[in-house]
């Protein structure tokens, strides 16, 4: 996962040390205060209460969707000298990352995707750029409207924690292009239009200080990428003259007015797309094949007065993405040799010239580029639009977005760990929650796990490599797992293989948490054998499925069995294949496609009415409230012991299942496209009427055609209710895998009061400048409309204003906004600072004492300058520059707000330490 790199921030704003990023981050929290809201599963949880319950996790495909293409990614860290891990944060030109609402903005958290809001309105708008700016995320592009009612975006937005909301001030009225931030400002630049600043024209650009807009001079309009060259703000894009100057797609910008670069032959011939300063040159990327007036194709390099090639020669495709990382350049695009060297769109560059950017290498099979890279905690994420995309090592697509480590002996690898087809189970060994299925993407399933376990929120493979030798029709069978139990200290799967994991098994085996054994000796089968359920009952495992003739003890027995330990025995007859057998308090029942069995203790006796009227295609059985519930045909039925009664769950469905949990019974199975606005999971009481849980437009994933997300299994594990599923298309005997494809997985709790893990905690601020407060929630469904907040000092409301924390104290802005702004904090602002979160109940966090620095040199605010400020100021001037990731936040110890700590720092540091004394707070 994500290794956690930055250094230590002092003593109150400290991350904690972890040597991975996303194994606790699940049980953790997903993003700022409201990522609740930010998780966009269903509305209310269900019944449309929103109080019954929630979603903890996304039902959607692991991964983003392969069809959507990624315009924009960078890293996050929601809670800025919180404990958090930062986030992958991506930008789509659809829904993608398995959802289907109008989202534009997902974040990966390291094991799983969830959508930032519910969406910019119609599905044509799109985000093409993302920021971070004062600790906040903004996103650019062609949209207007966020998902409350009556906000207008105008194509600048900033995300609070709960919902998108406009910026301040926004001149524009529709259309940015792209977002970068510079000396302390965030710049925006428009695609086409020109934009007014106080009355005047600014061109195609302006800066945002937090508050208000300013003019760059006028910017080029057509700007596309920004970077900085020594202090010099530099622009590319799509521009030829501007404003009586020729500048050919690249601008400077001196702080005064935007000069040409390498006149009288300046610029290039094509789109600038990517800018980064590396080694001492401006490397410049994009749709070009001569800068400065020389033929360098894709990628060029300014020394600050021309124009020279790139190392290693030209690439034979563009340039899009740049990114500079521990001394190495990488960069992406739509090439794939440079000089002559095969290195398809992501590659390397340091000392040793170009390089793959990683052990083994991304096969052609890509077939458009990468347009955006980024860096999170050791791994880079190289994203655009390739569908299909393989792997070497992998069988088969990534979707638009693929991983590797900084490390370039360790191969790239896929975002998540359980990315298979389907999922067919959940099942417990020892209090450790294991999941079942087609759990890698090779559809013949040879040399490929299909076990994996839940270890501290994360999926790790646990093996499972099946393999059969049985055929049905014209064909070989595809291997698979289909039912699990608990038995005599191991997990027993039933399905259709012949070994697993190297042991020859048939149908039947045994996994202790380490290694398969055989369980019913093979020869005892028939030469087909498909078991589709297994349960334990008076001390046996009972084995029901398809086969004819299996040598049992008594005989040749077809469709269920009783396996006694040791022998294989008779288990009266059924005439049909066995789809589920269940131990409900002692008492056994068998489903079949045409009848509902229960064990008589010699026979199955079809349990029909006295019509003779019984269920068929029977999936599963419950015992809710001291009566048999029966799930079969796509509705659920009581049985009364005389006659079955339809509950009217609604809906339909060809798989389904049913569990208890917290005193209601759940219903769960399929939908599809044809369906957008039903549920796949509903909930009854007992008396009330049966209840959506979670609106399908909300939480589902992109279903095209006859595709259809189908929940097959729960399971309920540590409080907490697990579904399982898949999405595919149904087909003659069973389903196809097309796209969109991929495992679902879901948490839901009935516990519905907000939940805090990440506090605000203990931070130092300097009077005079800014002061930003955050807390985190565990992730859930709550829309941003149901969730209230109020940030208070002392136990008091907080208001937004001048003096809206305390009489004569700083401007405030997001007083009941997941983060808080104090502009312009005074020493009356210090105190203890919490939030209040309601939304289903009320729930405060914890305190943070927030002190306020009587002068810049107290960096500790201690009332003194003395040795410990000095060694907080020689670890920021070991960092250097503010923009930093390293670098605590605020950047303390930038006396003057160049964004650098340097020797004109350390200047105004001595005196201040010669005197000692700083006043206090």
């Amino acid at each position: 996962m994500f290794a956690h790199e930055r250094a230590a921030r002092g003593a109150n704003v400290a991350k904690a040390d972890r040597s991975s990023w996303g194994l606790e981050m699940r049980n953790q929290f997903f993003a700022v205060l409201v990522s609740a809201a930010a998780a966009g599963i269903g509305g209310p949880a269900f019944g449309q209460s929103g109080c019954d319950g929630r979603f903890i996790d996304g039902i959607g495909i692991p991964g983003v969707n392969a069809n959507r293409s990624i315009q924009a990614s960078v890293s996050w860290d929601p809670d800025g000298p919180g404990p958090a891990e930062p986030l992958l944060v991506v930008s789509t030109d659809g829904a993608g990352a398995g959802y289907s609402f109008g989202g534009r903005v997902f974040a990966y958290d390291g094991l799983a995707w969830r959508p930032l809001g519910l969406g910019f309105g119609s599905t044509s708008q799109v985000v093409t750029s993302l920021a971070v700016f004062r600790g906040e995320l903004y996103a650019a592009g062609n949209f207007d409207q966020g998902e409350r009612p009556g906000t207008v975006l105008r194509g600048l937005a900033r995300w609070d924690g709960a919902a998108w909301q406009p910026v301040p001030g926004n001149p524009s009225l529709s259309g940015f292009q792209t977002l970068f931030v510079y000396n302390g400002e965030l710049i925006a630049a428009t695609a086409s239009a020109q934009l007014t600043i106080d009355g005047q024209n600014a061109g195609g650009a302006a800066s945002f200080d937090g508050t208000a807009w300013h003019r760059i001079g006028q910017a080029p309009v057509g700007i596309r990428c920004f970077g900085t060259y020594g202090n010099d703000l530099i622009a590319g894009g799509i521009f030829g003259a501007y404003n009586g100057t020729t500048f050919n797609n690249i601008a400077r910008w001196d702080g005064n007015s935007w000069q040409p670069m390498g006149a009288p032959n300046a610029g290039t011939s094509g789109p600038v797309m990517a800018l980064q300063e590396f080694q001492g040159s401006l490397f410049v990327g994009g749709e070009f094949n001569q800068a400065g007036g020389f033929g360098y194709s894709g990628l060029a390099r300014w020394n600050g007065s021309s124009w020279s090639a790139n190392v290693g020669s030209n690439f034979n495709g563009f340039v899009y993405s740049l990114l500079e990382r521990s001394g190495v350049l990488y960069a992406g695009g739509s090439f794939s040799t440079i000089g002559g060297k095969s290195l398809y769109y992501i590659a390397a560059l340091d000392s040793g010239g170009w390089r793959r950017a990683a052990n083994g290498e991304i096969s052609t099979n890509f077939n458009s580029k990468v347009q955006s890279l980024a860096s999170v905690g050791g791994r880079i994420f190289g994203a655009g639009s390739f569908p299909g995309v393989n792997v070497a090592g992998f069988g088969g697509g990534f979707g638009s977005i693929a991983s590797f480590s900084e490390d370039p002996s360790v191969p790239f690898s896929p975002l998540t760990s359980l990315k298979g087809m389907l999922l067919n189970g959940f099942a417990h060994l020892g209090g450790s929650l294991y999941a079942y299925g087609i759990l890698t993407y090779d559809f013949n399933n040879l040399k490929s796990p299909t076990v994996a376990k839940l270890v501290h929120g994360e999926w790790q493979l646990a093996g499972g490599s099946l393999t059969s030798d049985e055929y049905f029709g014209d064909g070989p069978t595809f291997a698979r797992l289909r039912a699990a139990v608990e038995y005599q200290d191991k997990l027993v799967f039933a399905g259709i293989f012949s070994s697993v994991d190297g042991v020859p098994a048939r149908a039947v085996a045994a996994f202790d948490g380490a290694s398969w054994s055989a369980v019913v000796p093979s020869a005892l089968w028939p030469a087909i054998v498909s078991l589709h359920s297994v349960a334990v009952f008076d001390g046996s495992l009972i084995l029901g499925g398809e086969f004819q003739g299996a040598a049992a003890v008594e005989g040749p027995v077809s469709n269920i069995a009783r396996w006694d330990g040791g022998q294989l025995h008779a288990m009266g007859t059924i005439p049909s294949r066995v789809r589920i057998i269940r131990n409900l308090e002692g008492r056994l029942y068998a489903g079949t496609d045409q009848d509902a069995f229960q064990w008589n203790g010699t026979a199955w006796v079809a349990l029909r009415s006295s019509a003779n009227v019984g269920l068929e295609n029977v999936n599963d059985f419950i015992l809710y409230k001291g009566t048999l519930i029966a799930e079969a045909d796509g509705r659920a039925a009581r049985w009364d012991g005389i006659s079955w009664t339809n509950l009217n769950v609604g809906g339909s469905s060809e798989l389904g299942g049913l569990i208890e949990y917290d005193g209601q019974l759940f219903r769960f199975g399929s939908i599809g496209g044809s369906n957008p606005v039903s549920f796949n999971i509903r909930s009854w009481t007992g008396t009330n009427p049966w209840r959506g849980v979670g609106s399908v437009p909300d939480y589902r994933p992109t279903l095209t055609g006859n595709s259809m997300m189908t929940l097959n299994c729960a399971i309920v594990h540590d409080g907490e209710l697990y579904f399982g599923g898949f999405v595919g298309t149904p087909a003659p005997g069973g389903y196809t895998f097309g796209s969109p494809k991929g495992v679902v997985v879901s948490r839901f709790t009935s516990d519905t009061l907000p939940r805090f893990d990440g506090q605000p905690i203990d931070q130092v601020f300097t009077l005079n400048r800014e002061a930003r407060l955050q807390a985190s929630l565990v992730a859930g469904v709550e829309r941003p409309s149901q969730i209230i907040f109020q940030w208070r000092r002392n136990g008091v409301p907080i208001t937004n204003g001048s003096g809206g924390a305390s009489a004569g104290g700083g401007t405030v802005q997001g007083a009941t906004s997941a983060t808080l702004h104090i502009d312009g904090v005074q020493a009356s602002d210090a105190g203890e600072y919490d939030v209040v979160a309601t939304g289903c109940g009320s729930q405060a966090s914890a305190a943070g004492d927030i002190r306020i620095r009587l002068i810049p040199q107290d960096i500790n605010a201690d009332g003194l300058v003395n040795d410990e400020d000095f060694a907080l100021f020689a670890n920021d001037y070991d960092i250097m520059l503010c923009a930093a990731s390293e670098m605590p936040y605020s950047c303390p110890s930038d006396f003057n707000g160049d964004g650098l700590v340097d020797d004109s720092d350390f200047v105004l540091f001595v005196p201040a330490y010669e005197t000692l004394l700083a006043g206090g707070n």
